[in-house]
């Protein structure tokens, strides 16, 4: 889509908000948050009210143009926003001060109400380029301020991590081309405060593609044993792909941000104060579903306890940067983060590599621990490992123990949620949205695909003696049909499909010990 001008009045307009704020101070205000949260602190979010009520205002043929000026000298911000009835015709615009074009939104790449947009140093000018009888509404409700030049202040975001990590795409990350797929950049909102931390798109038993992201508990808590509100929780940024196409790191951010997903809500915790006793465990779903544009693996796992990890990685975000690899060789031990139980987590060290020796930093919590499988074994709370002290231990709290270990109820384990048609399996491979998985046998069927006339046809479910449930989930991974069912040899299994709405959906058939996975469209 063709970017519209800031050359028109809008920039020589005054500022709707002004933020005046001295480096000196900001990193004042930043170092007295740093004990506020359990995560290294970036910078601090500003609420602001603006809308369309308070835009400027032009007309331009058959459009209506609104434009916010927002000045921030001596310091960097990216602005937090609402937006809704947005149009196919529609663009949302970010302006620098000398009128270069920073970013672009329309309906085709902004996914949900919430967005988070790429920071600007200065002083920036948000557009929206509407129809005239569209009814699109932007509300822009917060600012972050950090530092203009991280190098010299707290160093968080594109290219400041330590000078020993190594990018996902060099040779190190050759067995994980698929795998790293799965991992996300996480923008944390705690309050005033602004940190980052690392999780992992995750998979289910029944592979039903919910958007759930599993990151370390210790990234949502603030002082005195607080948790994230439901409120902070919908401005957290989650940032997919955010990684060098190559070995070589970029010398500019460029577009690497621009898949993004704001907002989740938190299902289950481990409700140890981060660790302290238990896994530090973090269960989010995602408020939006993860367009198949993003190409979002979800990642296997492995839930036997007495399985020790003999050799794998990690990949992760230190300091809020592009992914990262950190490779070990040595078999994980088991231990506890801080002694008060045992058996809590799994200890690794790293070793060098062809291009670094990968270690981890603030920003790399919540970051998975791969096994020789390539499968999740656990996720990062803390450890002593760093570019200045690289043969440090690092502490992944254990997936196995995560699992149903830190309470009894679904709110403090992963049980229900990643087992949810309890079919107690132990590990899971990864896959992506709609991977048609095999059977042992390679004889189900879709016959009608796509289904039309409101009838899904299924044959060759197995035989009699089987074990047998169908279940159909769509796009959202919600399951809209579920049922345990008896083969009858021969026979075909119809599905009445009348009610549900067109597009994508997974048909799930749990046999015995295997699950099998087929993709069919709907069109009634």
């Amino acid at each position: 889509m063709r970017a519209q001008k800031a050359s028109f009045s809008f920039k020589d307009q005054p500022s709707q908000k002004t933020f005046s704020i001295t480096t000196t101070r900001l990193s004042e205000k930043i170092d007295s948050l740093q004990d506020y949260t359990r995560i290294g602190v970036f910078g601090i979010f500003q609420e602001m009210d603006l809308s369309n009520d308070n835009a400027h205002y032009a007309q331009v043929g058959n459009r209506e143009l609104l434009a916010w000026h927002i000045s921030h000298p001596h310091v960097s911000s990216r602005i937090y926003a609402f937006v809704e009835d947005l149009s196919p015709q529609d663009t949302l615009y970010v302006y620098d001060r000398n009128g270069k074009l920073q970013e672009a939104r329309h309906t085709a790449n902004l996914i949900g109400n919430r967005h988070t947009f790429s920071p600007v140093s200065g002083e920036q000018f948000i557009q929206l380029s509407k129809n005239k009888d569209s009814r699109a509404r932007l509300s822009l409700y917060g600012l972050s301020l950090e530092p203009l030049s991280p190098k010299k202040s707290k160093g968080f975001d594109f290219r400041d991590s330590g000078p020993c990590q190594v990018n996902v795409n060099c040779q190190e990350g050759t067995d994980y081309t698929d795998i790293k797929n799965s991992v996300v950049r996480i923008l944390v909102k705690l309050g005033p405060a602004l940190g980052f931390c690392t999780g992992s798109v995750i998979g289910t038993t029944n592979y039903s593609y919910v958007p759930y992201l599993l990151t370390a508990e210790h990234c949502g808590i603030i002082s005195q044993g607080n948790y994230v509100s439901p409120a902070d929780l919908n401005s957290w940024t989650f940032y997919f792909n955010y990684e060098a196409p190559s070995c070589e790191t970029p010398p500019s951010e460029g577009n690497l941000g621009g898949n993004q997903i704001t907002g989740a809500q938190l299902l289950a915790n481990s409700n140890d104060n981060g660790g302290d006793f238990g896994s530090d465990f973090f269960l989010l779903r995602l408020n939006s579903s993860i367009p198949p544009s993003f190409n979002a693996y979800y990642i296997g796992w492995n839930r036997k306890g007495d399985d020790i990890p003999l050799k794998g990685a990690t990949i992760h975000h230190p300091n809020g940067d592009i992914k990262k690899i950190s490779i070990y060789t040595s078999a994980a031990t088991s231990g506890s983060y801080d002694g008060s139980v045992s058996g809590t987590h799994w200890l690794v060290n790293w070793i060098g590599t062809a291009n670094g020796f990968g270690t981890t930093e603030a920003g790399s919590s919540g970051a998975p621990l791969y096994d020789e499988d390539g499968l999740l074994r656990g996720v990062l709370t803390g450890g002593a490992a760093s570019c200045s002290s690289p043969n440090g231990e690092d502490y992944f709290g254990k997936f196995s123990y995560s699992w149903e270990s830190n309470g009894t109820v679904p709110e403090r384990r992963l049980r229900e949620w990643l087992d949810p048609v309890n079919t107690g399996f132990l590990a899971v491979n990864g896959s992506y949205f709609g991977d048609s998985l095999p059977s042992t046998r390679n004889d189900i069927q879709i016959v009608n695909n796509p289904a039309s006339d409101g009838v899904l046809k299924i044959e060759n479910l197995g035989a009699p003696s089987d074990n047998l449930q169908v279940l159909v989930s769509d796009y959202s991974g919600k399951v809209v049909y579920n049922q345990k069912t008896v083969a009858v040899p021969g026979s075909r299994k119809e599905i009445d499909t009348g009610k549900w709405r067109n597009g994508l959906y997974i048909v799930i058939v749990l046999r015995n010990s295997e699950v099998i996975t087929r993709k069919v469209f709907i069109r009634n």
